[in-house]
């Protein structure tokens, strides 16, 4: 724990109760911690070309496995008519979960950030580069971060901050800003899958037979609920997705490529 009035000297090391964890990027196979002992995860997206929705459930996805809970901000709000709708897409993805739409550069819209932002509570940004973070810290605390403008044909942003700091907030907690993430690689997940996508698990459990394929067999939770309109298939197809890449780090060559880099 650091303490700013003792020159930010150590004075121990605590336990870990939580942990961020995710795979490296690109094509290696090791696992990279992004944080630790964090209690809510600001996952941090903007109401512009950066908004995806698949991307914030590969996002819940680590933080459930973590058991760390997440709160989606909805960031640059004044540059959209409606904010309205992204935030009740987002909030179509878990009946629980709290999702806040911010101007980054107005204090008194933030202002619904902060009975999580006291003293004794720890908060990790996650998000792409160019989603206002930086500027969403400045507006928190009184650190001076870096900003950059946004590509207005991409809408991608530059890497204003390139490693991981910790920030006091004003109200007394703590906040651990981390670099854009332009490639969130989950690690060891199966758990934290299982409770982003709640309802896709309610219509496998729903299946006749326990290993079905949910292509041709009959009486398929999966295949019903498609039909029916209740599950989205893009949500369906994104689950897919990320238990195949947890699948895949079951293999011999994926376990053999991580072994050498322990």
């Amino acid at each position: 724990m650091l303490i700013p009035n003792e020159g930010e000297r150590p004075l121990r090391i605590l336990d870990r109760e939580t942990v961020l964890i995710r795979k490296a990027a690109g094509k290696r196979t090791h696992d990279q911690t992004i944080a630790a002992n964090v209690d809510t995860l600001f996952i941090v997206m903007s109401c512009d070309q950066d908004f995806n929705v698949s991307r914030i459930e590969r996002y819940l996805a680590l933080a459930f496995e973590a058991g760390i809970i997440p709160v989606v901000v909805l960031t640059k709000t004044d540059k959209i008519d409606n904010a309205d709708s992204f935030k009740h897409e987002v909030q179509g993805l878990q009946s629980e979960l709290r999702v806040e739409c911010v101007n980054s550069k107005d204090k008194s819209s933030l202002e619904s950030l902060g009975n999580l932002c006291t003293e004794g509570h720890t908060i990790a940004f996650v998000g792409s580069s160019g989603v206002g973070k930086s500027t969403l810290i400045n507006s928190l605390t009184d650190a001076e971060q870096l900003t950059a403008e946004v590509s207005v044909e991409d809408g991608k942003g530059q890497h204003t901050t390139t490693s991981r700091s910790l920030h006091l907030l004003n109200d007394g907690g703590i906040l651990i800003d981390t670099p854009g993430i332009r490639e969130l690689q989950l690690s060891d997940c199966e758990s934290g899958i299982e409770d982003a996508f709640d309802d896709v698990m309610q219509f496998i459990s729903q299946c006749k037979f326990n290993n079905c394929q949910h292509e041709t067999e009959i009486k398929c939770g999966i295949k019903a609920a498609l039909e029916s309109g209740e599950l989205e298939r893009r949500r369906w197809e994104n689950y897919q997705k990320l238990h195949n890449e947890q699948k895949l780090r079951n293999t011999p060559q994926y376990e053999k490529g991580r072994s050498r880099k322990q």
